[in-house]
């Protein structure tokens, strides 16, 4: 529900409608943990004060305040972190051989296309050579 971000140190920020602000108690939680725990897409469902809202659905401050976020020692989360960054990374090339893989399969099936619509005097030329 809704973006999770990291505000950089010495940025200001402005608030506006359905933004919140948390601030972590430093050397307890890890930010980028934090993050991953709240863009989890099963995160909703321990949610104890459940999303109200008829238009734009959204959590009261008592609903955050009541998320049930799974933390463990400060140095398993940055073991968790870097494993997920790798993943993510991985993920990331995966997606980039993919992209790659459907360029190649589109440029020949345009030429594949484009020999079969030929007229067939090309193709007869093209066979005499």
């Amino acid at each position: 529900m809704g973006e999770v971000s990291l505000i950089p140190p010495g940025e200001q920020v402005c608030l506006g409608q359905r933004m919140m602000l948390a601030r972590l108690v430093p050397g307890t939680i890890d930010p980028q943990f934090m993050i991953y725990s709240l863009r989890d897409p099963k995160l909703m469902d321990r949610v104890q004060d459940k999303p109200i809202g008829a238009t734009v659905q959204h959590l009261r401050v008592g609903g955050v305040e009541t998320l049930c976020v799974a933390l463990p020692p400060i140095a398993e989360q940055y073991r968790i972190v870097a494993r997920v960054d790798k993943l993510m990374d991985l993920c990331d090339r995966l997606e980039a051989s993919l992209g790659a893989a459907d360029e190649i399969r589109r440029r020949l099936l345009e030429a594949l296309l484009a020999d079969a619509l030929a007229p067939s005097e090309i193709r007869e030329l093209a066979a005499a050579e």
